[in-house]
Order: C-alpha cells, then structure tokens, then sequence
C-alpha cells in the first residue's frame, strides 16, 4: 500500500508540473491559487473533517541548449480550515510540497518533499489538541540504460 501511495503521490507531481509547464520553452514561471474543498479525515482521531480553503502552485520550468529539463514545484495550502462532522472542533489545513525533476535525454533525477501539519482545536474552548504532523521524503534517480541507481522514500507520521 505504501509503494501505490509513493507512486501515485510521485505521479500526481509529475502531472501538475508537466500540466503547467505544458506551453512554456527557455525559462519560465507560473503561478495558480487553487480553491479546495477536499472532504479530509483527521488521523488521531478518525473523525471526517469539511474543509474549505486554497492550494498555491508555482512551478518553474527551465529548458537547456543541449535538451535537458528542469521542473521544479512549490505548492502549499493556504487558509485551509475544517470543521469536524461529528464534534464541531475545528482543524486548520497547513502543507508545503516542494518537488524537482531534472532530466537530461533518459538520465532523470526526481526528489520530492511534503510536510503537513493539522492543528485541532477544541470546538467549545478553543483549547489545542492532538495535532498530526506528516513529513514525507522521496528521491529517485534513473541513468542513461533506464536502471534506476538511488531511491530513497520516508515518511514520518505522529500525533502529538
């Protein structure tokens, strides 16, 4: 479960990045504010969470004389808050993703970083609670003959 995780995490970067850098040569920069309502389910304490806020994305892309590409992305949410379905706490959103791809003909090297922070309140007090703080790391590097030569994924995960 964890690689289809790592997989899909890894291609939803590719898509968003090859998406906005689609119509662009040399060296370029684009940047879109995303609305997002994605409904959301709190880890530490399993409850469904309404969401409701924005994702930033900027994405770079550089072209070289010899062919090779650069992408790099930066998305993050931004005012993204929640109410819990169940307890009526609520829950503020916070990420920032930064991911790279290079590639020179079949040589590519691919590295991606995510950190998310909830923050949960208490609905009545407003008082702090169990927050969840997710950092995930991911390299992969493949040369000219398609063989992959590094990988590298961690995620962490605590409630605290």
């Amino acid at each position: 479960m964890r690689a289809k995780l790592v997989g899909r995490i890894t291609l939803l970067s590719f898509c968003v990045m090859g998406y906005l850098a689609a119509d662009v040569a040399g060296q370029s920069a684009v940047t879109q504010t995303i609305p997002l309502t994605p409904p959301a389910i709190v880890a530490c304490n399993g409850e469904p969470v309404t969401t409701d806020g924005v994702m930033h994305v900027t994405t770079r892309t550089d072209l070289n004389p010899t062919g090779g590409v650069h992408l790099t992305t930066h998305t993050a949410m931004v005012g993204m808050d929640g109410v819990g379905v169940t307890s009526g706490d609520k829950y503020k959103f916070h990420s920032n993703n930064e991911a790279s791809h290079a590639s020179n003909g079949a040589q590519s090297s691919t590295t991606q970083e995510i950190v998310y922070h909830v923050i949960h309140l208490n609905g009545a007090t407003g008082q702090a609670m169990d927050d969840l703080f997710v950092r995930f790391k991911f390299h992969v590097t493949v040369n000219a003959k398609f063989q992959v030569t590094a990988l590298f994924d961690e995620t962490e995960a605590t409630c605290q």
